[in-house]
């Protein structure tokens, strides 16, 4: 159980762990971030696992999300949960915590829960993406990106990076990410998709780049999607 005295401890500790050149250094690729102490991650995962054993019902209850690291932690200690329902319980929350990329797409890659429990968590997922807000979608596109890349679900994410419409800056990276991934495993199903007629100029070209630049695709593969930029 945690109590004020030990969330306001927890804040005191991250201060003191803080290294300012880190913090330059992640301020610059880290944009419109919550308020950043300066703790690198694996310092934060190794609290994050402290955090998951245990009740995080009572870390909420003081959790502010003012600092960069707590909003992490937090988003990290739901990655160590064993129980899928307790994940179910505070996926919507997190979601709505995150304001960059970094909250997004760290937490997302930690959830293995997810993974293994496919079908449990897809109507979750299909609800972030039908989000109005930024990067609520972008994590249930990550989501997808790192747990549902498998034969019973491309169709599905195909279907979405087709059809999800966004003026987004981070929403169309992570469809162009997508994509990639898609196109490098699934190649014969994606390739008719990294087209005109289904993307925008944005998505269409930042995915044949992000394929051009990964060394699992053929040179030829490269030089033919290439010709396809607008």
């Amino acid at each position: 159980m945690w109590s004020k005295k030990d969330y306001n401890n927890l804040i005191n500790q991250l201060f003191l762990l803080k290294n300012d050149k880190y913090k330059t250094f992640s301020s610059r690729l880290i944009i419109n971030s919550k308020e950043m102490i300066g703790v690198n991650i694996p310092t934060l995962r190794k609290i994050a696992k402290e955090v998951s054993i245990t009740k995080i019902d009572s870390f909420l209850n003081y959790y502010q999300g003012v600092y960069f690291e707590e909003t992490l932690i937090l988003g990290l200690s739901l990655g160590y949960l064993k129980d899928k329902k307790e994940l179910e319980k505070y996926l919507n929350f997190y979601s709505n915590e995150i304001t960059d990329w970094s909250l997004c797409d760290t937490p997302a890659i930690n959830m293995k829960l997810i993974k293994e429990n496919n079908e449990y968590f897809y109507k979750h997922i299909n609800q972030m993406l039908k989000s109005k807000e930024e990067f609520v979608i972008r994590f249930g596109l990550v989501l997808l990106l790192n747990h549902y890349m498998n034969d019973n679900y491309i169709d599905h994410i195909l279907d979405v990076c087709v059809n999800l419409k966004s003026n987004k800056y981070y929403v169309n990276m992570a469809i162009s990410w997508l994509l990639c991934e898609c196109y490098i495993k699934y190649k014969i199903k994606t390739d008719k998709y990294i087209n005109s007629k289904y993307l925008d100029k944005f998505v269409l070209n930042k995915t044949i780049s992000k394929i051009s630049d990964s060394f699992r695709v053929d040179i030829k593969d490269k030089e033919n999607l290439k010709k396809r930029r607008i």
